[in-house]
């Protein structure tokens, strides 16, 4: 009885950790999808977008440094996109990012 304990304790403890290190992958397709349409023109942001970007804090600024993208987005209009949060009340505290 006691090994089938430990077992699905370690189980549990496993699938905790595998969804740990997903949640530490930065994927902005997956992320801040809701912030494109701002990321393509350097527009307003919408609320949804903001809650977005609070809940992806930690992935700014490896969204900044990101050149290999096809498509129309601008991640440099990140900083200025967390300031217009800021405007409607949504505020994004923007990590600080030495590479910028």
């Amino acid at each position: 009885m006691k090994k089938v304990i430990v077992l699905i304790a370690t189980v549990v403890a496993l699938m905790l950790l595998l969804d740990y290190v997903h949640a530490q992958e930065c994927d902005p397709d997956r992320d801040i999808r809701e912030c494109y349409p701002a990321l393509r023109s350097g527009g307003r942001p919408d609320s949804i977008c903001c809650m977005k970007l609070i809940e992806h804090r930690v992935c700014l600024c490896e969204y900044i440094n990101i050149h290999h993208f096809n498509r129309p987005l601008n991640y440099q209009y990140l900083r200025p996109l967390s300031k217009k949060c800021n405007v409607i009340g949504m505020p994004v505290p923007f990590p600080y990012c030495p590479d910028q």
